[in-house]
């Protein structure tokens, strides 16, 4: 907000975030802008993650939620969940945390672009944590558009036919995306 002083005519810019008791700016709310997004899938996409890496991994489920939902955000998510520069493990850490809040991402178009993003960066063990997550949904992720295409392209039909069929239909999936 901006306040003007009568007396000399000088404004004062005061911080539209209301200090806590301490006196310091409140840190728990953000906002995801475009030029962020941006300057975070140029980095992740060459590689420059340092301290990037220990943030995304930290966030909480209800920060998660919001940066996977909101359409810059989700696009910088996507950039770290895809980047052939980010480390698996970095990858593995950040699916471990979100696995828990997919059925809530699946459900919109920018959160099932980061769910099938998770899906393609995940080992077995991994997949199998998210489907189940997805399955405890089933009916309402299916009744939705871009839950029912997460359902689709994740294969969690078979899944749901048992763990062991799902596991070959993936090793053939694997198998010929190799040979080819």
């Amino acid at each position: 907000a901006v306040v003007s002083t009568q007396s000399t005519g000088v404004e004062k810019i005061e911080s539209y975030k209301k200090p806590t008791q301490s006196g310091k700016p409140r840190r728990d709310r953000f906002e995801a802008t475009l030029t962020g997004s941006l300057l975070l899938q140029g980095l992740f996409n060459i590689g420059e993650i340092g301290l990037l890496e220990e943030g995304i991994c930290g966030l909480s489920e209800d920060h998660l939620v919001y940066l996977s939902c909101n359409v810059q955000s989700s696009h910088a998510l996507q950039a770290f969940l895809t980047s052939t520069a980010v480390p698996a493990t970095s990858k593995h850490r950040f699916i471990k945390t979100a696995v828990f809040v997919t059925s809530k991402l699946v459900i919109t178009p920018p959160g099932s672009r980061i769910v099938e993003a998770m899906w393609s960066a995940a080992d077995s063990d991994l997949k199998c944590a998210i489907a189940q997550a997805l399955m405890e949904r089933e009916q309402s992720i299916k009744d939705n558009t871009y839950g029912a295409i997460v359902w689709r392209n994740c294969n969690l039909k078979t899944f749901k036919l048992g763990v062991k069929t799902w596991e070959d239909s993936e090793r053939k999936k694997k198998r010929k995306i190799e040979t080819f």
